[in-house]
């Protein structure tokens, strides 16, 4: 009649398999995805049924079938089910911030190419970059890029560009990007439409609009170029285009255990591992004071800042806690930092 049994079965001889033998995620919950092949058949296994083993239960952990990353860090993971056993290296990246550079590290290999101007140079500036370039009256196709390839920290929701043109003719933003499915966009674009000279625009990129970001085997994603198309431009006149900011944009579901955050100032990352930290303040906050106490309330470091983004030296700094004082022209901000 109308009564309905819902039971689970074991299906023999079959392949059982992870979907993807390489898993990145941050502090999440992932529902491991168990895939098992009978012939032409293809079944999505529920993940509980499988006896799971973490290497290193301080990285992640496994809970009826749901992975969840406790720190960054390498780990493998292992599934048995009757005969069968299935096997997965785990990586977790858990951003620091809500905010976070594109790269971890400036790169030092660009290649830079250019039409419409000569002399392009390129330099790290704030958590973005620099241009400079000398203009030759030329705007037939005129554009500059800036390749290297650059993998992206985590699991970003969207992507964010702050970028002030100068005098420059901006006319299209745009990126080269994979995701690690095998999807590439040669010209992904943040803005399509000429920027405002002489001020900063912020540009988000939701990164929904291309893929799909609740799919955690589209990650990591890695960018290859930065391309502006620009205008015309005066022969022999010097240009600096300024992007104080390129980054990534995490959501709530990161797992985001590590940044200092009040109102809109933001510090990170803490704990400070690699001898410096960032200080981000809203825009058009002047110059920044910033100054470091000891736990006992004695200064033991203090410094002038300009910018929105700006990198502050900790390397002689005994390891412990520290409070940071950062004063701006309109507020003074207090948080507590860690020094390893």
């Amino acid at each position: 009649g109308n009564v309905k049994v819902t039971k689970p079965i074991n299906v023999v001889n079959s392949e059982i398999a992870i979907r993807l033998p390489s898993i990145l995620i941050d502090g999440r919950d992932y529902k491991i995805e168990i895939v098992a092949k009978q012939g032409f058949d293809e079944y999505v296994c529920d993940p509980s049924r499988l006896d799971w083993k973490v290497d290193d239960e301080s990285v992640a952990v496994i809970t009826g079938g749901v992975l969840k990353g406790l720190k960054n860090g390498v780990t493998k993971i292992y599934g048995r089910l009757g005969d069968f056993e299935v096997s997965a290296n785990v990586t977790v990246e858990i951003p620091e911030a809500g905010v976070m550079p594109v790269y971890r590290q400036f790169p030092a290999d660009w290649d830079l190419k250019q039409l419409g101007g000569t002399d392009l140079q390129i330099s790290e500036y704030g958590s973005g970059m620099k241009f400079t370039y000398t203009g030759n009256g030329s705007s037939r196709g005129a554009y500059l890029s800036a390749n290297s390839q650059v993998k992206v920290y985590g699991l970003p929701e969207k992507l964010r560009i702050r970028i002030n043109p100068g005098n420059s003719t901006v006319k299209k933003v745009a990126i080269s990007i994979a995701n690690a499915l095998g999807s590439r966009n040669p010209s992904l674009a943040f803005i399509n439409s000429e920027l405002p000279k002489n001020e900063v625009s912020v540009i988000d990129l939701p990164l929904d609009n291309w893929m799909d970001t609740d799919d955690i085997g589209c990650y990591p994603l890695t960018i290859y170029s930065l391309r502006l198309d620009m205008g015309v431009s005066e022969k022999g006149t010097h240009y600096e285009i300024l992007v104080p900011g390129f980054e990534a944009v995490y959501g709530e579901d990161a797992g985001i255990a590590s940044a200092v955050v009040g109102k809109e100032i933001l510090v990170y990352p803490n704990p400070v591992n690699s001898g410096r930290f960032t200080v981000n303040v809203p825009e058009n906050s002047g110059w920044c004071s910033v100054s470091l106490f000891n736990s006992a309330g004695m200064m033991v470091q203090s410094g002038i800042y300009e910018g929105y983004s700006f990198s502050v030296a900790a390397g002689d700094l005994q390891s412990g806690l520290y409070y940071v004082r950062v004063q701006t022209d309109n507020d003074i901000y207090v948080s507590k930092i860690i020094i390893n």
